[in-house]
């Protein structure tokens, strides 16, 4: 995977998807490039060295409250610093084309 750093200064493209594959999980492209991904059953340690359990990667339903960039346990090595300038939801996988 190539190296992308988003806290370059520059605007970027990120894309948070589930997996095309069928697996529940997550898949994070950074300007058209996957960058990460996350799948259910494997282990995840987060910065803090804690373990991240994936328990999701559904679509996403589009029918009620929707929040961006917040979690319930304020971990201030996970939250979003930038700006959102366009943003899109889909409620199917997209992939890398």
């Amino acid at each position: 995977m190539d190296t992308i750093d988003p806290a370059d200064g520059r605007w970027h493209m990120a894309t948070v998807t589930t997996r095309s594959d069928g697996l529940r999980g997550y898949q994070l492209y950074l300007d058209g490039i996957l960058a990460g991904e996350m799948e259910e059953g494997s282990q995840y340690v987060g910065p803090s060295n804690d373990i991240l359990d994936i328990n999701g990667g559904d679509a996403i339903l589009l029918d009620g409250n929707i929040t961006i960039c917040g979690r319930n346990d304020r971990h201030p090595e996970r939250d979003f610093e930038g700006s959102i300038v366009y943003l899109s939801l889909f409620d199917t996988f997209l992939t890398a084309e």
